[in-house]
């Protein structure tokens, strides 16, 4: 807390908005590694604000009463519809979800059901998505903020929201290179999230801590 965390997650979205490369600020992406000579992009995958994320209130709703599985459900669905509006080349998400999506996003209730029931679909899309971004030479690096801000009433849904994501971030990054998670994350939330996962070690080594200097 403190760090600086929505600070820097609010500059990534300024420069995407004003079509900046996000290397030309932080030049040390796209020199080296898996990153060399791609063409990184930023998308907000959640926040407080505005309207193109579930709001907090619904999140914590549907959080109460979900189970771990459905919350992963849930982290997994947004991260598609988000993705698919993003990429605009790309073929539409599989049916019937991308529509209870877009027209429901802030009733998880209303479309995380077709996400469990059509798991194999949706991993088609986000594999064909990974094929074209490689293709293209992108890679879109998908944002979250404001996790401290879900749960504020109860501690459990806080933690439980926080750890599905992380751990379904875990899993994703290693299967794909083109889509890449960064999530902004309170310590106590990322220690605790750490439980709900047994490659912790993983976790932690793709973890960076922040801190700010007075």
């Amino acid at each position: 807390k403190g760090a600086g965390k929505t600070a820097m997650f609010n500059a990534l979205n300024a420069l995407e908005r004003a079509g900046t490369p996000s290397a030309r600020f932080f030049p040390e992406l796209g020199q080296s590694g898996q990153t060399a000579n791609l063409r990184l992009e930023w998308l907000e995958g959640f926040s407080k604000a505005g309207t193109q994320h579930p709001g907090p209130a619904a999140v914590d709703a549907y959080a109460a009463q979900a189970g771990d599985a459905d919350l992963r459900s849930f982290w997994l669905g947004h991260l598609t519809g988000r993705l698919a509006e993003r990429s605009a080349t790309a073929e539409p998400p599989p049916e019937p979800f991308w529509t209870a999506w877009r027209d429901a996003r802030s009733d998880p209730g209303a479309w995380v059901p077709h996400v469990s029931a059509h798991l194999p679909r949706l991993s088609v899309w986000l594999d064909r998505l990974e094929r074209r971004l490689a293709e293209q030479g992108k890679t879109l690096q998908v944002g979250y903020d404001d996790l401290d801000r879900l749960g504020i009433y109860d501690r459990d849904v806080r933690h439980r929201l926080a750890g599905t994501l992380l751990t379904l971030w875990l899993s994703l990054s290693q299967r794909y290179r083109q889509i890449r998670g960064k999530v902004f994350v309170r310590e106590d939330l990322f220690r605790s999230s750490l439980t709900f996962t047994t490659d912790a070690s993983k976790l932690e080594s793709r973890s960076a801590v922040l801190t700010s200097r007075t």
